[in-house]
């Protein structure tokens, strides 16, 4: 049985198989006498090899500056399989009054929830950056003010056969990008 989670919680994130990160829950919300619960995550851009290597460094990592601040859909680690791995101190710099975004009767941040994984993978490059609904949808759920990392990837940085294997059959992207690959790749009837 999972021990309850406290802000300040730091949880582990496995990416990839040799790609590790953090998230901090920064806002533990109940509704008092319900059943009712959210969590508030803050994301931050480090990553590790393993969770070993993560372990062994979390007391030197810098989590004054969250790339993502976001409300989960589930619970941490019972719905994402996240890992208690220590907790420190809150205090983000670069928004200091996130709590101020937390609607105080349903406990979400900025009004929305969402599933973090597909957002940190898109930050790390391990999914196209612009692979989702929207064009600019990882864009809209970033702190505002963070600079993207150098080695974000976008569709035409995948092979189509990469695509396939990571996106959702049904991605509007996906499909999109495949009909201007087709569009591209398609040979001129011959004129005369």
């Amino acid at each position: 049985m999972s021990k309850a989670l406290t802000e300040g919680a730091i949880l582990s994130i496995q990416l990839e198989e040799t790609a590790w990160t953090i998230g901090q829950l920064c806002c533990r919300f109940e509704l008092e006498g319900q059943k009712y619960k959210q969590y508030t995550m803050a994301f931050f851009d480090v990553l590790f090899s393993s969770e070993e290597e993560l372990v062994e460094n979390l007391d030197s990592l810098n989590l004054t500056k969250p790339i993502i601040i976001t409300t989960l859909n589930r619970h941490p680690q019972r719905g994402y399989g996240l890992h208690l791995i220590g907790n420190k101190t809150i205090s983000y710099t670069n928004v200091p009054n996130y709590k101020s975004d937390i609607s105080p009767t349903l406990g979400l941040y900025k009004n929305k929830s969402t599933d973090f994984d597909h957002l940190l993978n898109a930050w790390f490059g391990f999914l196209p950056w612009d692979g989702f609904c929207r064009e600019d949808y990882v864009d809209a759920f970033l702190t505002p003010g963070t600079k993207k990392r150098s080695d974000i990837r976008f569709m035409k940085d995948f092979t189509v056969e990469e695509l396939k294997e990571i996106m959702p059959a049904g991605s509007i992207a996906l499909i999109q990008h495949l009909q201007k690959d087709n569009v591209k790749n398609s040979v001129p009837p011959n004129v005369g």
